[in-house]
């Protein structure tokens, strides 16, 4: 069997979906289960209606019209909908009464999105002759934490997916992104979790290959938003495309690879609308004669953080007790750089780290910058391969960027310096420049 997961792009309206359709029929030999987005923008409306709900306001009309358009143009039974419409409005009554929401009851209205966007794809299959059935991804197994909004999925949910799928004769149609905890309280993966799920059950099931379907063909060299001429990766290491999402490439969710790489598993990504391509293959291991740079990625909005303490200075334990903090409070460090009485490290977006800086006010100095971004180079075999970090250091000084921070690991897959956010789309421009030149 298979994993065929399609995005948001992927299923935006009618066409769309009739698109879809068709590149799922092509492959019904290879037994596949499929896993879906919300709708496209269907989430940030979603959100946007449960923000105004607290406010008070009930905005419903632009969710409903989204999917009744598509439910009706795809001529579906619009009655098998009338439920999952009538159970979000009455959620919205609700949270406008108290004009407050809570992190549960908001994962609990977002679900709605890929609930769905599964259901309409199974009918529409089904009314074209092919018997599918849609299936929340809780419903299967799918067991997570209580970590409402980033829940993190539980190990047992492999065995019960295995399980609960084993005798399903229909194409499957699977919720992404959400799942239940042992409460039985829905709960979400975080943004772009759907490419998570689809790894999850890939690995449970013992997959043959997981096609992650987007808009674009495969992991790009650079942020095509960026980079116009960006192009296509043949090939990737698990290492180099878990790398690669952790650092910013949007195609893929961070967490996506590890399920994967534990079972072994192909993974490939490819174009919803180019169909044919090849897109990106990725496998354990780099193909040996493609060592070197792969992509280029950044992630912005980070906060860098300076401590100086005179404590430090020959002290034992100094680090580990501010990563410590840092810990207890659930803020995730990206980079760290240390002298001997100071430490500077870079906190990811998103995150309330004034808990933290509180407490290690009561034992050293500090100072926070926002507004700067990790830019970094990846692919396997870097630091053995040419004078890549020469090279990038060089460029980025001719084109009079300020770095702030530089890391390269003898044994790694990536040099990453800090630069300040409106050195983006220069910085990305002169190193594909240097490593991707025409």
């Amino acid at each position: 069997m298979i994993v065929m997961k399609f995005g948001g792009t992927s299923l935006g309206d009618s066409e769309r979906i009739t698109h879809v359709g068709k590149i799922i029929t092509k492959h019904l030999d290879r037994n596949p289960l499929i896993v879906v987005s919300a709708i496209g923008d269907v989430t940030d409306l979603l959100l946007e209606a449960v923000k105004k709900a607290g406010q008070g306001q009930v905005e419903f009309d632009a969710i409903h019209d989204k999917h009744y358009k598509i439910i009706e143009d795809l001529s579906l039974d619009e009655t098998a909908f009338s439920l999952d419409f009538d159970d979000m409005k009455r959620i919205l009554m609700g949270i406008s009464y108290l004009r407050e929401v809570s992190p549960r009851v908001e994962d609990m209205f977002v679900s709605f999105g890929e609930r769905l966007s599964a259901k309409i794809l199974a009918r529409y299959l089904t009314l074209q002759g092919t018997e599918a059935r849609m299936f929340p991804a809780y419903d299967c197994g799918l067991i997570t934490d209580s970590t409402y909004g980033n829940a993190k999925v539980l190990n047992e949910s492999y065995d019960a997916i295995r399980l609960n799928m084993k005798d399903v004769h229909e194409v499957p149609v699977v919720t992404g992104f959400i799942g239940k905890d042992r409460d039985g309280n829905i709960t979400t993966l975080g943004r772009g979790g759907s490419d998570y799920t689809a790894s999850i059950f890939g690995a449970a099931l013992n997959a043959e290959e997981i096609w992650i379907w987007t808009d674009v063909t495969g992991i790009m060299t650079a942020d095509p938003a960026v980079i116009s001429e960006a192009g296509s990766i043949g090939h990737l290491s698990f290492r180099e495309a878990g790398e690669l999402a952790y650092y910013g490439a949007r195609v893929l969710h961070p967490a996506t690879i590890m399920p994967a790489m534990k079972k072994g598993i192909r993974v490939r990504v490819l174009n919803t609308f180019a169909p044919d391509q090849p897109g990106t293959t990725i496998t354990e291991h780099a193909v040996s004669h493609e060592k070197g740079v792969k992509s280029i990625a950044y992630k912005e909005n980070q906060a860098l953080i300076h401590i100086d303490s005179a404590r430090m200075f020959m002290a034992y334990g100094f680090l580990a007790k501010i990563a410590d903090i840092f810990a207890r409070y659930r803020v995730i460090l990206d980079m760290i750089s240390t002298s001997e009485t100071t430490v500077s490290l870079t906190a990811a977006p998103g995150q309330d780290i004034e808990p933290a800086l509180k407490e290690i006010e009561e034992f050293a100095d500090f100072e926070v910058d926002y507004g700067k971004t990790i830019l970094c180079v990846v692919g396997e075999g870097i630091p053995g391969v040419g004078n890549v970090a020469s090279r990038m250091l060089s460029v980025l000084e001719k084109a009079n960027i300020i770095l702030e921070m530089i890391s390269q690991a003898k044994i790694g897959i990536n040099i990453s310096v800090l630069i300040n956010d409106e050195d983006i789309d220069k910085a990305v421009k002169v190193l594909h420049k240097e490593f991707f030149p025409e």
